[in-house]
């Protein structure tokens, strides 16, 4: 148990990346994860819709209370963007209310990196379909993002269906090398910051890889959870080679860079 902090991790029960969360635990926290029910099949709206709607998400943030939690986050970007700003704002609330402690969500946590890291132009991928990825573009232009260029994974059928289909699991799908190629493909000159919107790929050994190659931030679904929640605990830690949002201080700006003397 950490006796720094304990964070709880609310996790579509359809998703497989739990370890990649321990790539944003710094010393002395601990990451508790608990599942709600998904659906994966049928209309991939609904089913997100639904995970709110039959209180799968409240349930399992109340299976957390006995951790004592300092802080709890719903790892799901299409479930806290699906219906809107106010929707999120919704889960977050029943989510507190459940758990007895500050909560945020997969799209709270993304928007807040982004606004921490001061960008406003940003490039996006996603490996959803075409309808989850509109109402990703609208929340994220509602939130004030210029989004410059946006691309999707561009599968046959949803993941869960396809990776059914091939025999695989989620997690090797929407691996380290699939979010690298993706992010460095939308990444383009004029956007501040790469987004690679989605708790099912497992990102923490590329961040730093990318961000080398693309000359700007990466903001990935779980950095930014993990990050968030530490936050919300009062945890003000910085990790090594997992994003320049971990390199931010409490209040948002990036460390002032030291001065270098003069010499003669």
């Amino acid at each position: 148990m950490g006796w720094r902090a304990r964070i709880g991790i609310v996790y579509p029960a359809d998703s497989d990346g739990d370890d990649d969360y321990w790539n944003f635990a710094p010393e002395g926290v601990t990451l508790h994860v608990s599942r709600n029910e998904s659906i994966t099949e049928g209309d991939p709206i609904a089913a997100a819709m639904d995970q709110f709607d039959s209180g799968a998400i409240q349930a399992a943030s109340q299976l957390l209370c006995p951790i004592h939690p300092h802080a709890v986050a719903y790892a799901c970007c299409s479930g806290s963007f699906i219906r809107g700003r106010e929707g999120d704002r919704q889960i977050i609330t029943a989510m507190e209310k459940a758990a007895g402690c500050p909560a945020t969500t997969g799209m709270t946590a993304c928007v807040a990196a982004l606004n921490a890291l001061g960008v406003h132009r940003i490039t996006v991928t996603s490996p959803y379909g075409e309808a989850k990825n509109r109402r990703l573009r609208n929340h994220l232009e509602a939130e004030g993002f210029q989004i410059q260029n946006f691309k999707a994974l561009e599968l046959p059928t949803d993941i869960w269906t396809f990776c059914r289909q091939a025999g695989i699991t989620v997690s090797t799908l929407l691996g380290p090398e699939t979010a690298y190629r993706l992010g460095k493909e939308v990444n383009v000159p004029d956007a501040e910051a790469v987004l690679i919107a989605c708790t099912s790929f497992r990102t923490g050994e590329m961040i730093a890889a990318l961000e080398e190659d693309v000359d700007k931030p990466v903001v990935t679904a779980n950095q930014a959870v993990v990050w968030h929640a530490l936050r919300l605990a009062g945890v003000r830690g910085h990790l090594p080679r997992r994003g320049r949002l971990f390199e931010v201080s409490p209040f948002g700006a990036l460390p002032a860079k030291a001065a270098v003397p003069s010499v003669g």
